[in-house]
């Protein structure tokens, strides 16, 4: 490949104006046994020699393109959530190993809290179907993964209308946009619970704890999407991680 110099429009235009006489001119010699000729631009290919080069690099008008600016990568912090792991001794997945089997995959940055699967990583591109394939590849289950970025999920907070122990408040966090069931959710619902809803999250108070709560037994029946529940602590821990 010919390794030529970039030039930009302008800079090419201003250096022939220095350079060289317009078409058509008469150019003299100081050589008197030359005779006048007419000047006619001719167009040569340029192959840089070293020292070509390091002249390019030195003017202040012959300038490289940056082609690294011109492909830069963005890179985004994911929120990433697994569902239905290190339940009953099922699914196991210890979050120190996932972390590893995710560096080596390329990702950066990677935090995890607890072993429910909650973690904080810096990626490329939407990083749901990597995952999945090195969590099957390195652990033997393809668990349900949701990712968000930090707008919405720092968003999701500050959407939390109730107030109460971080225990009592629960964040689910649906794949989709709920196709809420009312009335079955208000057949559910237990007098001291109150919920609400605000774009892709489901918000859940329940003051007397959710061990024997009917609605959390089906709240994806009542949501009509795919969703992954956490309490307010966890949702605070998360962002203590992206604030760090």
């Amino acid at each position: 490949m010919t390794d030529a110099c970039v030039l930009t429009t302008l800079d090419l235009v201003d250096w022939i104006n220095i350079t060289w006489p317009a078409p058509g001119t008469t150019v003299c010699s100081n050589d008197s046994s030359k005779s006048a000729r007419t000047f006619r631009p001719r167009v040569h290919k340029w192959r840089r020699s070293d020292a070509d080069r390091q002249a390019c690099l030195r003017s202040p008008t012959l300038q490289t393109t940056d082609l690294k600016q011109r492909h830069e990568v963005v890179v985004s912090t994911y929120i990433i959530l697994l569902r239905g792991i290190n339940v009953g001794g099922k699914n196991r997945l210890p979050m120190k190993d996932l972390k590893l089997r995710l560096q080596d995959a390329g990702y950066s940055n990677v935090r995890s809290y607890i072993q429910s699967g909650n973690l904080v990583l810096d990626a490329k591109t939407d990083p749901i179907d990597d995952l999945g394939r090195v969590i099957e590849e390195n652990f033997g289950f393809k668990p349900d993964i949701m990712a968000l970025t930090q707008d919405p999920f720092t968003a999701a907070i500050d959407g939390n209308p109730f107030t109460g122990a971080g225990n009592t408040i629960h964040f689910y966090f649906c794949k989709t946009t709920p196709q809420l069931d009312k009335q079955k959710l208000d057949s559910l619902l237990a007098r001291s619970e109150s919920t609400a809803l605000a774009g892709d999250v489901f918000y859940l108070h329940a003051p007397d704890g959710i061990g024997r709560s009917k609605l959390v037994a089906k709240i994806e029946s009542c949501l009509g999407v795919s969703a992954t529940g956490r309490n307010l602590n966890t949702v605070s821990k998360i962002q203590l991680m992206l604030d760090a």
